[in-house]
């Protein structure tokens, strides 16, 4: 019998990450609009990144004893709110702001819809399955986030991509208050339990572990859309299509990686790592040409950020999935993306705006990833 709860979290968690992605699916028109370069807009993508990391678990840790329900209500409908008032005015300064903060309850809600997945489980070895279920949301959005936002904001402005996100979240609060069972906050116990599991070693590597690999995923990943029209040729609407055909590329490595998560997260790392250090090593090298960048793109949705999962199984795996357990995870997973993000869009202002550089960031990422994974299987000391 399947957990109804999962499909309406899996909501929660497509609209937050499609918000998050939209501004890499329209980069170059934001930054025509306010008159800065890309790497100037790849900020806005960070500092949303930012706001998940910090505020997210912030807010969990304030709302921790509040019932889980009106907790997940709550930050959807600030959430929707703050995403229609981000176009309020055009100045960076401004965007940055309003990403800042829809990023920080954009993480509550990741955080929160985890820990309710594996609070509303049947059964305690069904918990990673069902929270692999929720994290279809993420794949989905990757496949709708990008793409919708570029086409929008071809067609009638990015502005409206605000709009309707901030609409369509304000409907998924409806649908989280009417269709998910009520819960009581964690009891002292639970709570105390929950914190003192953060205070071990071994959880700390495998987040830095999920940091870098996110990481190295998003340096790259949050500049497809530059690197395939300005330096690969593509045209816009291709540009989309490609996007498209990325994010449903995303979707079945979910569904792969889900199923087999539990028994071989280790193996999924080594094997995504390798994965992304050829594709992004090609797109650094060879961005100019169609064929190899088009499946270096397509590699990376496959086995690129679809590692969440195993990276979700290994943290539960020494630190359980209590709500601060969760939370910190999904705000060290969103800080690898501002890392990612930032160190890119630095390297890419430095070199003329060439976006084909963050390939080189995601590469030296990716090794470092691969080389705390090795550390993290020589500890011995898994329960300290």
């Amino acid at each position: 019998m399947k957990n109804k709860s999962v499909f309406t979290l899996m909501l929660c968690v497509l609209v937050v990450v499609t918000s998050e992605l939209q501004t890499a699916g329209m980069m170059p028109y934001v930054a025509q609009d306010i008159n800065v370069n890309v790497g100037k807009v790849g900020i806005l993508v960070t500092f949303y990144a930012l706001g998940m990391a910090l505020g997210g678990p912030a807010i969990v840790f304030v709302l921790r004893k509040t019932p889980p329900k009106i907790a997940l209500v709550s930050a959807m409908l600030l959430y929707s709110l703050l995403e229609m008032l981000t176009i309020a005015h055009s100045s960076i300064l401004w965007l940055t702001l309003f990403r800042f903060l829809t990023g920080s309850l954009s993480g509550a809600v990741f955080g929160l819809a985890l820990s309710f997945a594996a609070r509303t489980a049947f059964r305690a070895e069904e918990i990673p399955k069902d929270i692999s279920f929720v994290l279809n949301g993420l794949m989905i959005g990757g496949i709708i986030g990008m793409p919708m936002s570029h086409a929008i904001a071809e067609s009638v402005g990015w502005r409206w991509s605000f709009i309707v996100l901030g609409i369509v979240a304000a409907i998924v609060s409806g649908i989280v208050w009417v269709t998910l069972p009520s819960l009581s906050p964690a009891n002292h116990e639970e709570d105390a339990e929950d914190r003192k599991q953060l205070r071990k070693r071994s959880l700390w590597v495998r987040y830095g572990i999920s940091l870098l690999t996110i990481g190295a995923v998003y340096a790259g990943f949050s500049f497809f859309t530059p690197v395939l029209q300005e330096e690969s040729g593509f045209s816009a609407n291709t540009t989309s299509l490609l996007l498209l055909t990325y994010g449903l590329c995303t979707l079945i490595g979910n569904f792969a990686v889900g199923a087999i998560a539990q028994k071989a997260a280790t193996t999924i790392l080594f094997v995504g790592h390798t994965v992304v250090l050829i594709s992004m090593l090609s797109i650094y090298f060879l961005s100019e040409v169609k064929l190899t960048t088009v499946v270096a793109v397509l590699a990376v949705g496959l086995l690129g950020v679809t590692m969440n999962p195993a990276l979700v199984a290994r943290v539960a795996e020494v630190g359980g999935t209590g709500n601060m357990v969760t939370s910190m995870h999904t705000g060290v997973i969103t800080m690898g993306v501002t890392v990612g993000t930032a160190i890119s869009s630095l390297v890419i202002e430095k070199n003329n705006g060439v976006a084909s550089y963050s390939g080189l960031v995601s590469v030296i990422l990716v090794v470092m990833a691969c080389l705390l994974t090795v550390i993290s299987l020589r500890q011995k000391d898994q329960n300290v």
